[in-house]
């Protein structure tokens, strides 16, 4: 498990350096954990909202460095929450994207799709992110989620369902592409997944 934040979040933990996915793996990630289990959708309320928007700002300030020169994109879709006191901890898929402009066309540059830990404290009627933890990347990657990840949130992956994984995939990317076009107001080069 990687974690990276803020000490007091983390523990003095150290943050190793991040593996980055290109987009056709990003639609065929299937989670081989326990087998096929069917795919729930979670709950969506104001305090999930605020969390995921929370989450989503928090990891595109702090996941990865674009590597193009561009702005990173972050959306997600919350599996579970779990709370003792002020302490949050926000399980979510998220999908973070790079965009950057060349010759008035936004095109898309690194990309990372895959399941987070994000911390976080209320504090005074706000949620404030304090850090974040990765599974590990190849084998250790489904006892990672195991270790890291409540049983709800785990069937909430979609493991093993191409298909759910690729329709998560694919609205989130939807989202992300709506909010560049609004911000930037130029076209977007053609994405091809796949």
């Amino acid at each position: 498990m990687k974690r990276h934040g803020s000490a007091e979040a983390m523990e003095g933990s150290i943050a190793p350096k991040h593996a980055h996915f290109a987009i056709p793996w990003l639609l065929i990630f299937p989670l081989s954990l326990t087998g096929c289990m069917p795919a729930l959708v979670a709950t969506t309320s104001p305090r999930t909202a605020e969390l995921a928007s929370v989450a989503e700002t928090y990891l595109s300030a702090q996941l990865f460095k674009p590597t193009f020169g561009g702005q990173l994109f972050c959306e997600s879709e919350i599996l579970d929450v779990e709370q003792q006191g002020k302490a949050i901890k926000v399980y979510l898929w998220v999908l973070c994207a790079e965009f950057y402009s060349q010759e008035e066309v936004l095109h898309m540059g690194t990309a990372v799709s895959e399941p987070l830990l994000v911390y976080m404290i209320e504090f005074q009627g706000r949620y404030l992110a304090s850090g974040f933890a990765e599974p590990q990347n190849g084998e250790r990657q489904p006892e990672d989620i195991r270790r890291m990840f409540p049983p709800q949130a785990i069937i909430r992956l979609c493991q093993g369902d191409t298909a759910c994984s690729n329709a998560r995939v694919e609205r989130l990317l939807v989202e992300i592409e709506r909010q560049v076009e609004e911000l930037f107001k130029l076209p977007l080069a053609t994405i091809t997944i796949g």
